[in-house]
C-alpha cells in the first residue's frame, strides 16, 4: 500500500471558525453530574448515625490520600482519594457516595490549589452515580455484599476511565498533551481497588463500632499509597536507567563518530533532526524517543568498517562501496542481542532504503519501509550534504533541501520531506547547520576532532 502523501509546503494557518467536535463535553459531563446529583438526592435510602460518621471517616481519608499524592512527573498526581466515593456507595448508600465522590476533593482547594481542578469532581460524581446503580441492582440480584461491592468498584473505575478519556481527546483538541503514564496509572488503581474492595464489603457486615471495623476503612487508603509510592519510585529508577543507558550509548557512538574527523557528530546531528521530524509529524513521545535512539545508532555497524575505507578522502571504488553497503544490516547484528534495543533494529536496518525499491539492504520501497527508517534516510541524508567532507564543501542549507526536494518520491518520502522543510523553516540558521546547545554533543566533538588532525599535521611538519 502507498503512503499517503502531504503537499510539499506547510498548511495553511489560516484561522478557521469550525468548532471542535468536544467543545461539547465538558458541558454534557457537568450536566449528567448535576441531574444524577438532583435525582440521587430524592432516594429516602440513608443508614442513620452510623453512615454518617462512615462518610465523614471516608472523606477525611479521601482527603488524607489526595494532600499525600504521588507525583508520578510532572502534571499527574496519583492518590487513593478517588477510592472514596464508591466505598462510601458500598458502606452508607448512593447518596452518601456522592457526597463523598465531591467532598473527598474539597482538602486540594484549602491546601494545595494548584492542583485544584472543579471538572476532576464532576467526573467524580458522574462516575458515582453509576456506580451507585450497579450497586443497587446487584445488591436486588444477589442479596449479598461481597459481588455487588466489586460491580460497583469496577462500575466506577470503568465509567472514570472513560470519562477521563474523553477528557483527554477534548485536551489534545486544545493542544493540551497527556501524559503516556495515564493508562497504567488507571490499571494499577482498578487492581488495588479490587484487591481491597472485599475488606469495605466486610465492614458492611460489621455492625460493631470496633477498632477493626475502622481498620477496614482505613487499609485501602494507606495500603494504596504505599502501592502508588513504589509504582513512582520504579518509575523514577527506571528512567534514571534509561537516563544512563542513552548516556553510555552517545558516548559509543561519539567514540564510532570519532575514527573520521569529517563524520565527527553526525550521528548526534541525525538523532537531533530525526527526533525533532517525529515530533513534527505528531508520533506519540515514545516514538520520538525511540527515533531519536535509532538515529543514533544508525550507523554502528560502520564499526566493522576498515578505516582505510571510512577515512578514505577519493571517491570509493565498486568494491569498498559494497563494504559500506553491509553496515546496516551488521548495525542490526550488533544490537539484536539486547532486548531494550528491539525497537531501533527497523530503523538502523533500513535507513539507507529508497522509496523507489532500489536502496539496500533488502530494497524495500513506499511504505514497506518502516517510518522510523524513513525518517532517519531524510536527516542522514540533509545532514550529511550539509557537513564538512574531504572530497566537498558542506552544501547550503537551501540547496540541500532543494535535493532533498528533487529526490523525493524516489528516494525520500515527500510526506517527510515536506515536514523535514517546515521544520527548519520554524528553526534558526544554527539549527539548520547542526550548531548551537541542542547540538553541543557532536559541536564538542568535531572540536576534538579538529585538534587532533592538527597536532597529528603538526608532529608530521616535525
Amino acid at each position: 500500500m502507498r503512503a499517503v502523501m502531504a503537499p510539499l509546503d506547510p498548511p495553511s494557518t489560516t484561522p478557521t471558525t469550525r468548532r471542535s467536535p468536544w467543545a461539547a463535553y465538558r458541558p454534557a459531563v457537568w450536566t449528567f453530574a448535576v441531574l444524577s446529583v438532583a435525582l440521587w438526592s430524592l432516594d429516602p435510602a440513608w443508614g442513620g448515625a452510623r453512615s454518617a460518621w462512615t462518610l465523614a471517616t471516608l472523606v477525611l481519608l479521601g482527603n488524607l490520600a489526595d494532600l499525600s499524592a504521588v507525583r508520578i512527573q510532572r502534571g499527574m498526581r496519583v492518590s487513593a482519594t478517588h477510592f472514596a466515593a464508591p466505598f462510601a456507595v458500598i458502606a452508607t448508600g448512593v447518596l452518601g457516595g456522592l457526597v463523598a465522590a465531591a467532598a473527598c476533593l474539597l482538602g486540594r482547594l484549602l491546601f494545595n490549589r494548584r492542583d485544584w481542578n472543579t471538572f476532576d469532581m464532576a467526573v467524580n460524581v458522574c462516575a458515582t452515580s453509576v456506580a451507585g446503580t450497579a450497586w443497587v441492582l446487584a445488591s436486588a440480584v444477589t442479596g449479598d455484599s461481597v459481588v455487588p461491592a466489586v460491580v460497583t468498584v469496577v462500575a466506577f473505575a470503568l465509567v472514570r476511565s472513560g470519562i477521563n478519556l474523553g477528557w483527554a481527546n477534548e485536551a489534545r483538541s486544545r493542544g493540551v498533551a497527556i501524559p503516556p503514564v495515564t493508562m497504567p496509572i488507571g490499571r494499577l488503581m482498578l487492581a488495588a481497588a479490587l484487591l481491597f474492595t472485599p475488606a469495605i464489603a466486610l465492614f458492611r457486615l460489621d455492625r460493631a463500632h470496633s477498632v477493626a471495623a475502622v481498620t477496614l476503612l482505613v487499609l485501602p487508603f494507606v495500603a494504596t499509597q504505599f502501592l502508588i509510592r513504589a509504582f513512582g519510585r520504579e518509575r523514577e529508577l527506571n528512567e534514571e536507567l534509561e537516563a544512563a543507558n542513552l548516556s553510555i550509548t552517545e558516548s559509543l557512538v561519539n567514540a564510532l563518530d570519532a575514527r573520521d574527523p569529517y563524520s565527527a557528530g553526525h550521528s548526534v546531528a541525525v538523532a537531533v533532526y530525526s527526533r525533532d521530524l517525529a515530533a513534527e509529524i505528531g508520533l506519540p513521545a515514545a516514538d520520538v524517543q525511540r527515533t531519536y535512539l535509532a538515529g543514533l545508532l544508525h550507523d554502528i555497524g560502520k564499526i566493522a568498517v576498515p578505516d582505510a575505507i571510512l577515512r578514505k578522502p577519493a571517491a570509493l571504488t565498486d568494491e569498498e562501496f559494497e563494504e559500506i553497503r553491509l553496515h546496516p544490516a551488521v548495525g542490526e547484528e550488533i544490537l539484536q542481542p539486547s532486548r531494550h534495543l528491539q525497537d531501533v533494529l527497523p530503523g538502523v536496518r533500513h535507513h539507507h532504503e529508497r522509496i523507489d525499491g532500489k536502496g539496500y539492504p533488502d530494497r524495500l520501497r513506499d511504505a514497506e519501509i518502516p517510518l522510523q527508517a524513513r525518517i532517519i534516510a531524510v536527516a542522514d541524508a540533509y545532514n550529511a550534504m550539509t557537513s564538512q567532507r574531504p572530497y566537498r564543501d558542506a552544501m547550503h542549507p537551501e540547496l540541500a533541501q532543494r535535493i532533498l526536494v528533487q529526490n523525493q518520491g524516489m528516494q525520500h518520502d515527500p510526506f517527510l520531506v515536506s515536514a523535514f522543510r517546515r521544520l527548519l523553516a520554524a528553526r534558526d540558521h544554527d539549527y539548520a547547520v547542526a550548531q548551537g546547545p541542542e547540538f553541543a554533543t557532536s559541536a564538542r566533538l568535531r572540536e576534538l576532532m579538529h585538534e587532533v588532525e592538527l597536532a597529528h599535521g603538526d608532529r608530521h611538519a616535525a
